[in-house]
Order: structure tokens, then C-alpha cells, then sequence
């Protein structure tokens, strides 16, 4: 019975998380097509969905305190305010723009339809990516005078998660906390001595390749390109690296491709300015 009523409460739980994932799909699609109506029936039922939710994972608990070792990865809590936060900007925003008169109604709503560009989510997790991803987001939304500040606010939301969301999260959605969200992410983010930690890092952890092929290895040398062009941007002597790159580096290959690089230098030189056009050289022309 306790085996049957288990299996009852998890397909529950499943579809309480089926529901969650069809209000994300929803917000995914334009903003233009928000109605008060369709957001607020949603907000309710998200609070009745989540709070099913809970009741089901005490239940569980009772029958099978084995569940609570499967469910300490479970981010349905986080998907749950991330939801919540995304309603709320988007009811927010139909609340401004029904208050403006007709003609800044009419071009508010021109403004929330964006470019049909992609602006990837930052979740903090690189720091190295922040920049890039501010400069996408400024030139899509930032800068477009059209679009509402307190509008700008909640798109920077959308494409926020994890620890970058909860830095600005408690801020109140109006249009004065926008450039105040935008002060506290670059005082976090935008810190050269972090951004370059995380390049040399990166590095640093590049797997070792036992039989690397010729894909894997090009794979490599596009990695470390990427990643000595970015620490060049940040002005790091990366021309004088080549010795200590070469050590490290080399750590990282098959022992076969260790034995064709060291075949193929001038062992009479006291540099190894070669390193980097040996691998271009070698796996790159295929």
C-alpha cells in the first residue's frame, strides 16, 4: 500500500513540475501578447501549483525519508521564484503602460517587441562571459530609447539567474532601481583581477588528453586561442608566456603528440616562441 501511494505522489510531484515548466514556455514568447488576465490566472495558479508541491514532498518524506536524498539537488524552489519574478515584472509593465496615453502606449508596446537576437542568460558562474553578455544586453535593450525604464528592468531579470537574479531581486520593480541594478551586477562582475583569474584558470583546467584525436586537440587550441585573445583585450603580456604556456600545455596531450612537438623544435633555441604556430601548423590545416 505505502509502495502504491508512493508511486501515486511522485507522478503527482511530475506533473506539479510539468506545470512549472509550461508557465516558463509562456513567458518565453512575446511580452506583447501578455494579458492581465492570462498573468494574474497564472500567478495564482503557480502559488497553488508550488504550494501542491510542497505538501507532496512532506508526504513523501513521511512514507520514503529515502526522497529527501533524491530531491537535495532539486531546483523547483528556484524555478519557482524565478517564475513568480518574471510574472510580476510582466504584470508590472502592462500596469505602466496603461497608465501613459495612447500615443506612449503605442510605442511602449513597439518596444517590447526586441530584436530577434538571442541575449544569453549570465548566471555568475564565468565571470569571464559578464562582459559580453552586459554589452549584448545594453545594445538590445539598454540603448533603445523606446522601451521603458522600468521595462529595461525587468528584461535584465529575464536574462539573469541564479546568484546575478538574487543580487538585484529584492529590488522594487519600478524605474528607479534600474540603474541601481545595473551599479550592484558591474561592482560584482566587472572585476578585471576576477575576469582574468578565470581565463588563466580555464587553462589551467583544460583536461588531459590520453589518445587525443584531431578534433579534441583543435578543440583545445580554439579554447586556449579564445582565451589568450580575451586576457590580451585585458592588456596581459600574453607574447612573453609562451615558456610557461608551453609547460603547461604540453601537460595536457597524448604522449605521441608530446613526441612530434619536441621533434619538431629547434632544441638549440632557449625559448619556445614555436609552441603556439606548432599546433596551428599541425591541427588546424585538417
Amino acid at each position: 500500500m505505502a509502495a502504491e501511494n508512493i508511486k501515486k505522489l511522485t507522478a503527482s510531484r511530475g506533473k506539479c513540475k510539468a506545470s512549472m515548466t509550461k508557465m516558463e514556455k509562456f513567458l518565453q514568447q512575446d511580452p506583447q501578447l501578455f494579458t492581465m488576465e492570462s498573468l494574474t490566472t497564472r500567478k495564482t495558479s503557480l502559488h497553488a501549483v508550488f504550494q501542491k508541491y510542497q505538501d507532496i514532498c512532506v508526504q513523501l518524506a513521511v512514507l520514503d525519508p529515502e526522497h529527501d536524498k533524491d530531491d537535495l539537488d532539486d531546483d523547483t524552489e528556484d524555478r519557482f521564484y524565478n517564475i513568480m519574478t518574471a510574472l510580476e515584472c510582466a504584470i508590472n509593465v502592462i500596469n505602466t503602460t496603461a497608465q501613459q496615453n495612447t500615443h506612449a502606449a503605442e510605442g511602449s508596446g513597439k518596444a517590447a517587441r526586441l530584436p530577434s537576437l538571442d541575449i544569453p542568460v549570465f548566471d555568475g558562474r564565468d565571470v569571464a562571459v559578464y562582459k559580453s553578455f552586459i554589452e549584448m544586453f545594453e545594445a538590445v535593450v539598454h540603448r533603445d530609447t523606446r522601451i521603458p525604464v522600468v521595462q529595461k528592468l525587468c528584461f535584465l531579470k529575464k536574462y539573469l539567474k541564479g546568484e546575478p537574479l538574487q543580487l538585484i531581486d529584492n529590488l522594487p520593480i519600478i524605474g528607479a532601481s534600474y540603474d541601481s541594478a545595473l551599479e550592484l551586477l558591474k561592482k560584482r562582475y566587472d572585476n578585471p583581477a576576477l575576469i582574468i583569474s578565470s581565463h588563466v584558470n580555464a587553462l589551467l583546467d583544460i583536461p588531459v588528453l590520453h589518445r587525443g584525436t584531431a578534433l579534441q586537440l583543435r578543440d583545445i587550441v580554439a579554447k586556449v586561442r579564445q582565451h589568450l585573445t580575451a586576457l590580451q583585450n585585458l592588456e596581459q603580456p600574453v607574447t612573453s608566456w609562451d615558456a610557461i604556456l608551453a609547460c603547461i600545455l604540453l601537460r595536457k596531450l597524448d604522449s605521441f603528440t608530446v613526441r612530434l612537438y619536441h621533434s619538431e623544435r629547434d632544441n638549440s633555441e632557449q625559448h619556445t616562441a614555436t609552441f603556439p604556430s606548432f599546433w596551428q601548423q599541425t591541427f588546424s590545416a585538417e
